[in-house]
């Protein structure tokens, strides 16, 4: 008996989702025609979906590499890898993305859910280690580019970083070295239904920035290499995509309108730190 009410609660609760992002669509679809029939109202609507990015401490570290560092050359959109490649063809490859080919980064593996990874160094040696829970190639992915930032943010001089909170200047660093595609990537918020009626919701972000802000500093990127917005969403994935356009939007607004500097929080060394 309890089976059967939880089941029907289950039913009725999976009913009113998709009613209601079939209604969401309906909007969706109405307000694009509408778009195109007045475009004079577009303003208007995205006053009504602007969302608001913290983005004041983020700039900041972002200025501050470009002020001492030359950004990467090309947006990265993928590594070119087959699904037999192990992570150390990722790791080869990210590293001469990143200006990182004569550093040695082994690849090592734990085996608990906490943390996703982190990197040990051991003299002139660094190893990467990898969750075993992690199975999503792209998570993985994210995952080595934020581990190997570290290590471009550790051969900088630690003079020129002042007060900063290191772990969100490696969270910008991905960025402003071409790699934010495959951060955004490696980011989760998918809602799926299967066969059986069943549901699922899959919600995961790595990183200490916020989804919204990771996507602002690829579309700063895009925008500072003249990179059209339509070039880059197909490499998105659903969760990418919709954070993108969130990081677009506000920069564009962002664009007319001055920044104001961040209070920085004292450095600390991440070395030997797990993510």
């Amino acid at each position: 008996m309890k089976a059967a009410k939880r089941a029907r609660r289950i039913r009725r609760m999976i009913k009113k989702t998709l009613s209601l992002l079939l209604l969401i669509s309906v909007l969706i679809f109405v307000l694009g025609g509408l778009v195109l029939y007045y475009p004079e109202i577009e303003p208007y609507l995205n006053r009504l979906t602007f969302v608001p990015i913290d983005t004041a401490e983020i700039d900041a570290y972002y200025d501050l590499l470009s002020e001492h560092k030359r950004s990467g050359k090309e947006l990265v959109v993928d590594l070119g890898m087959s699904d037999a490649d192990g992570l150390e063809v990722a790791i080869d490859k990210l590293k001469a993305k990143m200006g990182l080919s004569d550093v040695r980064i082994g690849l090592g593996f734990h085996n608990e859910e906490k943390p996703p990874a982190y990197i040990k160094k051991e003299g002139d040696d660094m190893t990467v280690f990898v969750s075993t829970r992690i199975t999503n190639r792209r998570e993985e992915i994210n995952l080595l580019a934020h581990e190997l930032s570290h290590i471009y943010v550790w051969k900088l001089k630690e003079s020129i970083f002042g007060a900063c909170n290191q772990e969100k200047l490696v969270d910008c660093a991905s960025v402003f070295l071409g790699l934010g595609v495959l951060t955004l990537n490696g980011l989760t918020d998918e809602y799926t239904v299967s066969p059986d009626g069943g549901y699922e919701t899959r919600k995961k972000t790595f990183g200490y920035l916020e989804p919204n802000q990771f996507a602002y500093l690829l579309a700063r990127y895009c925008a500072e290499h003249n990179i059209k917005d339509d070039a880059v969403k197909p490499y998105l994935g659903p969760a990418g995509r919709k954070y993108f356009k969130v990081g677009s939007r506000y920069l564009r607004k962002r664009t007319r309108q001055t920044r104001t500097p961040a209070r920085l929080v004292p450095v600390k060394s991440a070395i030997g730190r797990k993510y």
